[in-house]
């Protein structure tokens, strides 16, 4: 006949199976059943969530801790495998260093430094050649819709060149510090 287990013997069992030597040796069981190490830790914790899911039902008089964490383990690993083999992408042991695309502080600083110098150069420039500047290269109204804006002659308004000219000047020694 068949005896429930008493709290005494599931807390023997506790005691030998949730220890730190433990949860280190089931990550060497999946190394050698051929977990990836990138896969490693994720495989371990669905095996870990497994025993914590099914230790109400575990009965230390049936099996050693040991034996019942084996058999989860093996279980787990060979659903883990059985995925594997359908996978599409490439496991790689060791994970890619992938720099981060966000530009950092000082990229943005000088970034906000050139937009500010270039804003402070367009101020600096005669208001003729600054209204043309800025219409055409910064608004982009074609020089017919620029013309009838401001009210002046074709050959007026490509007063453009001169403008880009002047902004050049100021910017140039901007640059050379």
């Amino acid at each position: 006949m068949h005896r429930p287990p008493t709290e005494d013997t599931r807390s023997a069992a506790a005691a030998s199976l949730f220890r730190p030597k433990v949860f280190r040796d089931v990550l060497r069981w999946l190394e050698r059943l051929g977990v990836p190490a990138s896969d490693r830790d994720d495989v371990a914790g669905e095996v870990w969530l497994c025993v914590w899911h099914s230790w109400p039902t575990y009965d230390p008089e049936h099996a050693r801790p040991e034996r019942w964490l084996n058999r989860i383990m093996l279980h787990v690993c060979s659903h883990y495998h059985e995925r594997a083999s359908r996978r599409r992408e490439v496991l790689l042991d060791e994970p890619l260093d992938v720099p981060d695309p966000a530009p950092d502080a000082l990229s943005l600083l000088v970034a906000e430094e050139t937009r500010l110098g270039v804003l402070d150069a367009i101020d600096r420039l005669d208001p003729h050649e600054r209204e043309v500047l800025v219409g055409h290269d910064i608004e982009e109204m074609s020089m017919g819709d620029l013309v009838e804006k401001i009210e002046v002659p074709m050959s007026t308004a490509y007063r453009r060149t001169r403008a880009l000219a002047a902004l050049r000047a100021l910017v140039e020694p901007w640059d050379e510090e």
